[in-house]
């Protein structure tokens, strides 16, 4: 059976679906994400840098800027849903608690560097027509436009994403098992890297035993969880650097360092230049655009 939302049965077909949600965020397209389904086929592709082979039942999430190859093959057809990440996944009334949920929507992106799409979701071939049926009644909703569309396809878009992270929190996959246990560590660093972080509180948070936990850590980032935490510092003071006038000695206490020098010499290791250096570089690389936009 064809369960196709594209109204077109032959391969190389692919769908678009804004939710209005991303009409508000236009003007700031890098807070979007697009949800992609591939419906049917198999072709390979290059998604942020890596090569994978897609197939039907694969989901997985992409920024609309980022670089991807592939996925208007022929040999594909697949859904692509771009929605407001900031304001659709805000893992309110419970929605972050679903094991799984940030896991896949939230943390599976932090993977690729080291796994590629290894973590993305993979639906069975009896879940996929449930998921396809769902997007398309997402979709009628969005092209009728009758009144309350604008509610009514963001709870089915609610729904849908309950169901995903479900089906992600089975996933029989000894990397995916791995990144759903330590989601909630991975939060929580997300809202605390600027304190003092024990061991004992990673501990705590996981509920699972020392060991368990580290082994999880290096499962999915092939490091502790002290080194991915300075490592996600090093990319909250990147973030600082690019977006804010602070000073160094300003920008350290806030990522969780107090020692400026230290602070310095750990950016040197992540970034191969000193901080101020780093701001440098990237402000010079945004004046040739700016000068061409006056």
């Amino acid at each position: 059976m064809t369960h196709d939302i594209t109204h077109e049965s032959a391969l190389g077909a692919q769908r678009l679906m804004l939710l209005p949600s991303v009409r508000v965020i236009a003007a700031k397209p890098l807070k979007s994400a697009d949800l992609v389904l591939v419906v049917a086929g198999n072709a390979r592709c290059l998604v942020e840098g890596q090569a994978v082979r897609l197939s039907a039942g694969d989901v997985f999430l992409v920024s609309p800027e980022s670089p991807v190859s592939g996925l208007d093959d022929p040999n594909l057809n697949l859904i692509r849903v771009r929605f407001d990440a900031q304001h659709a996944l805000k893992f309110t009334s419970g929605l972050g608690e679903i094991p799984g949920c940030r896991a896949f929507f939230e943390f599976e992106p932090r993977l690729r560097t080291r796994h590629g799409l290894d973590a993305r979701l993979r639906l069975m071939p009896d879940v996929l027509p449930r998921i396809v049926e769902m997007l398309s009644r997402l979709e009628r909703e969005l092209e009728d436009k009758e009144p309350g569309f604008e509610a009514l396809s963001e709870s089915l878009f609610a729904a849908l994403v309950v169901d995903l992270a479900r089906l992600y929190a089975k996933q029989a996959s000894p990397l995916c098992e791995s990144l759903v246990r330590i989601s909630p560590v991975l939060a929580w660093l997300d809202e605390h890297f600027e304190g003092p972080v024990a061991l004992e509180d990673i501990v705590a948070v996981s509920e699972m035993s020392q060991s368990t936990m580290q082994r999880c850590f290096r499962r999915c980032f092939g490091m502790s969880p002290f080194s991915y935490l300075l490592h996600l510092r090093m990319t909250k003071a990147q973030v600082l650097l690019r977006d804010t006038e602070a000073k160094v000695k300003e920008i350290a206490p806030s990522v969780g360092i107090l020692d400026a020098n230290y602070f310095a010499r750990r950016f040197r290791q992540h970034a191969g230049v000193e901080p101020t250096e780093y701001r440098a570089r990237f402000r010079r690389s945004l004046a040739p655009s700016l000068a061409g936009s006056l």
